[in-house]
């Protein structure tokens, strides 16, 4: 450091070291001892001269009262490592990569500073990037919680988790099947009217044909509204059958038989508006007979001959008991396949809707008289019909249309 600007190989504590031989060697301090830096442009470790021996102690005391910083961890360090073997970092650095079995020297000025150890790095344990948010998957996303059970019910769930099933089947089917069978009461399906018709063979409810045709029926006649009714069905050249309450007959005789004259046809509705099946067989045959006789009076004044024995009972429901009497007596029970339930409810333009969503070639039209809304609901169903093709006869010619073709 001083004189000759040289440095000559001291030892730590001032005394001259041997250029070469064994003295060199075991005056050699230990090597823990030597000053290492990871920047070798600035620090170096001289020895200094034998003229200059007080810098030794000096130093070694200030190397025990400062100690070096603690180790880094084995990553950081090996990085460190890799560096000064490698070169310095910025202009002048060596980049030339490390390897394990040659020492590292660069081909500048400081080439005199290269490592002479074998150097090993330690495993390094992969870096994990920070995930792309973008990338993220929705199941790593928050939810938002709408309804939570609480603690005690949601472990109970758990432990009985086969019940909480079956009970739910159970609540499902409780709710749907009632919607269900009110939905197929309002709008029967067609498979269900097939199944009726595979079961109750005797009774009518529809024919089978491949011509558009359909039968119209009006329950409840005659009413004040029955001219009316009518007149829409002779505009639109539909004929009907018309059921007959056998009550609602007296002083209406020349409505009967004006019906008749028109081409339309007279059914048995029993004597009154109510349930037929709650009626005995007695009380019922009764009935039947008392309102056959008007219906064969309208006939006889129009020089004409009752076609059928068509009967449709009060409210729509038949027993075993009641197809026995009435199949015994020549009397056929005939219901329908559409049936808007005009009765209850008393818009014009829904029933026809409904009406005209069930139209099909074969079907019979199940209404009513005596109801101020038949009129306005047969001047949308009519027109609509004749629009698309249909014919509207009367159940008579209906069965006529179907015979060919074995339908019933």
């Amino acid at each position: 450091m001083d004189g000759g600007g040289s440095c000559p190989q001291d030892g730590l504590d001032g005394t001259e070291v041997p250029a070469s031989g064994k003295g060199a060697a075991a005056a050699r301090p230990p090597d823990n001892l030597h000053l290492r830096s990871t920047n070798v442009n600035t620090h170096r470790l001289c020895r200094p001269t034998t003229s200059s021996p007080s810098i030794i102690p000096s130093f070694i005391r200030s190397w025990h009262q400062h100690p070096p910083p603690p180790a880094a961890p084995a990553p950081i360090l090996a990085a460190a490592h890799a560096r000064t073997r490698n070169g310095r970092t910025g202009p002048g650095a060596c980049n030339r990569p490390a390897t394990r079995t040659r020492r590292h020297a660069c081909d500048d000025d400081d080439a005199d500073l290269s490592d002479t150890h074998t150097h090993t790095p330690p495993p390094q344990s992969p870096v994990r990037e920070p995930p792309d948010p973008l990338m993220l998957s929705t199941s790593s996303m928050p939810r938002l919680v709408l309804f939570r059970l609480p603690t005690k019910l949601r472990r109970r769930v758990r432990r009985n988790r086969m019940a909480t099933l079956a009970a739910l089947a159970a609540l499902f089917f409780l709710l749907v099947l009632p919607l269900y069978s009110i939905y197929c009461v309002y709008k029967p399906p067609r498979f269900l009217i097939g199944y009726l018709r595979a079961v109750y063979p005797d009774v009518l409810f529809e024919v089978t044909t491949t011509d558009k045709v359909m039968a119209l029926s009006i329950d409840d006649a005659p009413s004040p509204h029955t001219d009316d009714i009518m007149s829409v069905l002779r505009d639109n050249d539909a004929h009907a059958t018309f059921f007959v309450i056998g009550s609602q007959v007296d002083g209406r005789e020349p409505t009967l038989e004006k019906l008749v004259r028109e081409g339309h046809e007279l059914g048995n509705h029993a004597m009154h508006d109510e349930s037929s099946r709650a009626l005995s067989n007695d009380e019922l045959e009764r009935q039947v007979k008392q309102v056959k006789e008007k219906l064969v009076a309208a006939y006889d004044a129009n020089h004409k001959i009752l076609p059928n024995n068509y009967f449709r009972p009060g409210s729509g429901f038949f027993s075993w008991r009641m197809r026995d009497m009435l199949g015994n007596r020549g009397f056929r029970i005939v219901l329908g396949s559409i049936y808007p339930h005009d009765p209850q409810i008393p818009y014009p333009s829904t029933n026809a809707k409904h009406i005209l969503s069930m139209a099909h070639p074969g079907g019979i039209i199940v209404c009513h008289d005596r109801r101020s809304w038949t009129v306005p609901m047969l001047k949308i169903v009519l027109p609509e019909l004749r629009r698309r093709g249909y014919k509207i006869v009367t159940i008579t010619d209906l069965v006529k249309a179907a015979e060919p073709l074995g339908g019933r």
